[in-house]
C-alpha cells in the first residue's frame, strides 16, 4: 500500500505511513534466524532492539554434547509453570542454540556420523577466522520437540540477525516509536486485554491495518506476530521456530490467532515517519538467503 505526499499520517484513522513502515521493518528481516530471547542483534554486536541490544553470541563449541559451531547462542531465564507444590518457581538460566534455518534450507536433523567427525577434526582450534563451513553450513545441537535427533546442519549464524517472536515485534515497533522506552514486554502485555500499551481489540475482519498485532493464547499468550498488507490482503510476519527463522507469506486467518488482533494507538508512532531510522540493505537478505549459504 503506497501513500502520496498529500496523505495525512496524523489523521484520526491512524498514522498510516508509520504503521506501513513498521510492518516493512518486520518483513525486511524475512529469512533471518530464530533464537529464544533475541531481539534483532547479530552475534557479538549491539545492534538489536533498544530494550536488549546485544545478547547474542557466536559459539564455536565442538564437544558433541554442547555442539554449536558458528551457531548463535543466547542465555535467558526460563521460569517453570507454577504448580500447587511450587506456586512461585524460580527461573533457571538456560542457553539456547540457533538452528540456522535448517528446515528452510532443506536440511533435516541427523545422527552424528563420520562426516561430522571429519568436519570437526579439520577445524582450526582457537582461530574461528581460519575455520570453514561445509557448503555454507555448520553443525549444531538443537533441541527441537518435533524431531527425535537434536543435531542439525544449519546456516552459519555469522552476520545474521536473530529474533524470537517478541523480539521481532520489539525490533520493528521500536524503529517507529514516538518514545524510545527501554522496556521489553510479554505477549500478554502487547496483544491481549491485559496489554499495557493501550492497544485496541479489533474484531472487524474488514478493518485490518499494517502493524496490527496478533497473538495466540493457548499457553498463556505464547506467540505473537505482526500483520502486513500485500495487494490489500493481510499476511503475518513472525519468528516462530528455530527450524525456519523469520517468515512472511502466511495469510492472516483470524481463527488461528486465539489471542485476537490488537491495534496500537496513534500516539505510539512517530509523526515524522519518513525520517525514522529504517533498516539498510544489510538487514534485508531478500533473495540472498541461498547465496549467503553457498
Amino acid at each position: 500500500m503506497a501513500y502520496g505526499p498529500d496523505d495525512d499520517i496524523n489523521s484520526p484513522w491512524g498514522r498510516r505511513r508509520a504503521r506501513e513502515l513498521t510492518a516493512q521493518v518486520a518483513c525486511s528481516v524475512d529469512g533471518h534466524h530464530y533464537i529464544k530471547g533475541a531481539k534483532g542483534a547479530r552475534p557479538n554486536r549491539t545492534d538489536g532492539a533498544f530494550c536488549r541490544p546485544g545478547n547474542v553470541s557466536l559459539s564455536t563449541k565442538v564437544a558433541l554434547d554442547q555442539l554449536a559451531f558458528f551457531a548463535a547462542t543466547t542465555a535467558s531465564e526460563v521460569v517453570p509453570k507454577a504448580t500447587d507444590e511450587v506456586p512461585h518457581p524460580k527461573g533457571v538460566l538456560t542457553t539456547f542454540v540457533c538452528g540456522g534455518n535448517y528446515a528452510r534450507i532443506g536440511k533435516p536433523p541427523f545422527s552424528p556420523g563420520q562426516d561430522l567427525f571429519d568436519y570437526l577434526k579439520d577445524q582450526v582450534p582457537g582461530d574461528p577466522g581460519q575455520c570453514y563451513t561445509k557448503a555454507g553450513l555448520t553443525p549444531r545441537r538443537v533441541v527441537d520437540g518435533s524431531h527425535g535427533h537434536p543435531y542439525v546442519w544449519g546456516q552459519s549464524c555469522d552476520g545474521w540477525r536473530h529474533f524470537d517472536c517478541l523480539g521481532l515485534v520489539d525490533f520493528a515497533v521500536w524503529k517507529l516509536r514516538s518514545i524510545k522506552d527501554p522496556e521489553t514486554r510479554t505477549v500478554k502485555q502487547w496483544a491481549s486485554k491485559f496489554n499495557d500499551v493501550k492497544a485496541t481489540h479489533i474484531t472487524d475482519n474488514s478493518d485490518v491495518m499494517n502493524a496490527d498485532l496478533v497473538s495466540q493464547s493457548e499457553h498463556d499468550f505464547h506467540h505473537i506476530g505482526m500483520i502486513y498488507l500485500a495487494d490489500d490482503r493481510p499476511f503475518v510476519v513472525q519468528a516462530e521456530q528455530t527450524s525456519k527463522g523469520v517468515t512472511t507469506g502466511t495469510p492472516y486467518e483470524a481463527g488461528k490467532w486465539s489471542g485476537g488482533r490488537w491495534r496500537l494507538p496513534d500516539s505510539f508512532f512517530r509523526d515524522d515517519a519518513d525520517a525514522a531510522e529504517l533498516p539498510d540493505a544489510v538487514y534485508n537478505p531478500g533473495g540472498s538467503l541461498w547465496s549467503r549459504v553457498g
